[in-house]
């Protein structure tokens, strides 16, 4: 059986007021594909199929968009998160989508977290971080019902009469749409429903009792320091360059680095080399990274490269290495978000620059005549097993 992982970010704390309850909706996904096929749609119903083998050491990195879906082949199983807040088991021929947050204004009671379409998933939601995070609720929506999750272990299988959820741990409260009769399922309990109709409550079988061994398998971590503190290393002419803290982005440390003639326009920029190094969460030496997430906001530059060997876990190294490009209409003062994956590095690279990042002036882009471009980084996160 094929893997692949999708992690969903709640980006900027981004959620929707629902009947009185704040509902958690990712405003983006990330598709990282280990081994096996999928297939993305987006909302015009345009269609791109992404495969990856398992003899490459880098995932491959997709995003997938609000109102987007995902789907998984006959021979792919796949891992989702929704950082802080809930992991995934997503069945093969298994389909969910992304809400987009413009349908659950328009359809209030109905707006969800993520949406069940076909197959089979197993969702473990976390309620402390849930409370953590203001008392948001996490809602799955599949063609009958609505699931409002208070924080448990269940799962949800479409069948072709009925669907199927059932829990392992914890409470789920099930709501059939057309009828607006409710159910609250608790541990060892199901409850099955189709349009108009819901059961009664049953227990567990056997078969769905044992898969409660599942969720172990699917652990996904997302981390960030709280304190993000970089520092910057100058190779070449630093009196052309500039770096500065500050909090600009959900009140966390932010690092500035411009550059340019500073005493008039530019024609291109200086021959200069710099290296951040933002303060990464701390590894358990069993931890395995998956990707680097950060977010950009830029003052005259349309693309940069960055390169670096970031971290070392029980002697393995692992690098990021990628060009990023700001779409054109980006605004000066919009972040945008990013995702990089991993790498074995089994090159040369000295220990005392593990932990930066390098960019040059030959690998970014810019927009002519500015006296002054910059490149602004929010915090850095991990993803990682």
């Amino acid at each position: 059986m094929q893997m692949f992982t999708i992690v969903l970010l709640n980006l900027l704390g981004v959620s929707l007021q629902v009947l009185g309850q704040e509902v958690v909706v990712p405003e983006m996904g990330i598709v990282i594909l280990d081994t096996g096929r999928i297939e993305i749609e987006n909302r015009k119903g345009e269609k791109r199929v992404i495969e990856q083998m398992s003899e490459s050491s880098r995932d491959e990195i997709v995003v997938l968009k609000s109102g987007e879906t995902v789907s998984t082949s006959s021979d792919t199983v796949g891992d989702l998160m929704i950082p802080d807040v809930a992991s995934v088991r997503l069945q093969s021929d298994s389909k969910v989508r992304l809400p987009a947050k413009e349908e659950g204004v328009s359809k209030a009671g109905n707006l969800s977290s993520l949406e069940l379409l076909r197959g089979k998933l197993f969702l473990n939601v976390d309620g402390k971080k849930l409370k953590a995070s203001g008392g948001k609720q996490f809602r799955l929506k599949t063609p009958s019902s609505i699931l409002a999750v208070k924080g448990t272990h269940f799962f949800t299988e479409l069948g072709e009469d009925y669907e199927t959820f059932g829990v392992h741990e914890g409470e789920v409260s099930v709501q059939e749409i057309d009828s607006q009769k409710v159910a609250d399922v608790g541990q060892g309990n199901a409850v099955m429903a189709k349009k108009g109709e819901l059961s009664r409550l049953r227990r567990l079988t056997r078969e769905e009792q044992d898969q409660s061994a599942i969720y172990s398998d699917f652990a996904l971590n997302f981390d960030v320091s709280k304190d993000s503190a970089w520092s910057l290393g100058v190779a070449e002419k630093p009196d052309l360059v500039s770096f500065s803290h500050d909090k600009m982005l959900n009140g966390e440390k932010t690092a500035k680095i411009a550059f340019g003639a500073f005493d008039g326009a530019i024609d291109k920029l200086p021959q200069t080399s710099f290296f951040l190094r933002p303060e990464l969460p701390v590894m358990k030496s069993s931890s395995v990274p998956v990707a680097l997430k950060f977010s950009v906001r830029c003052k005259g530059i349309r693309k940069f490269g960055m390169v670096g060997v970031i971290l070392k876990i029980r002697d393995v190294k692992y690098d990021v290495q990628s060009t990023f490009k700001i779409p054109e209409e980006t605004p000066d003062d919009k972040w945008t978000s990013f995702v990089v994956p991993f790498s074995i590095y089994e090159g040369f690279f000295n220990d005392e620059a593990i932990g930066g990042l390098q960019f040059r002036a030959d690998s970014i882009e810019i927009k002519p005549d500015l006296p002054v471009y910059s490149l602004e980084f929010s915090p850095v996160a991990i993803i990682y097993r």
